[in-house]
């Protein structure tokens, strides 16, 4: 049963995420689809990307080892699904070396969010250089530290 829905919950993301091409002689690229991080608090884990980010909440899946909550941006092809995972065992799932980099409207509004979300914001934005060049970016964190890095759309190296 868990895996007849794993299978079909896969494929609902895969096809969801792909560029419709009617070309079946074409090739395709490998995507990334999903990310899936461990989270200590799949409640506030969940508000907290759909409150500052605008993620809705797709599905969730139970295993014996952990359960997923899956979020999705509200547009098609506006980004990869992530994918909340509470673990039922003791592992750690803060401070963990990952970063989630999300491309918004405006930096500046999202890092007020993020601040008023009660997040903890490591570079404010325009604070970076990259040699001579002035970065829009910023970084924040989650609630279970997780790095995030907000750009603008328009930003390019």
């Amino acid at each position: 049963m868990y895996f007849s829905t794993l299978v079909s919950t896969l494929l609902a993301i895969a096809v969801a995420a792909r560029a419709d091409d009617s070309s079946t002689a074409a090739v395709r690229q490998s995507s990334l689809v999903a990310i899936g991080v461990g989270v200590k608090n799949m409640t506030a884990s969940t508000k907290f990307y759909e409150d500052v980010f605008g993620m809705k909440y797709t599905q969730t899946i139970r295993t014996p080892q952990f359960d997923e909550m899956i979020l999705s941006f509200p547009s098609p092809a506006t980004g990869a699904t992530l994918v909340l995972m509470e673990w039922k065992d003791t592992r750690n799932v803060t401070r963990l070396p990952i970063k989630l980099v999300f491309y918004v409207d405006d930096v500046k509004a999202q890092v007020e969010k993020l601040r008023s979300a009660g997040m903890k914001i490591t570079l404010e934005p325009g604070a970076g250089k990259l040699g001579n060049q002035t970065l829009p970016t910023a970084f924040a964190t989650d609630p279970d530290g997780t790095m995030l890095e907000i750009n603008p759309f328009a930003f390019s190296i």
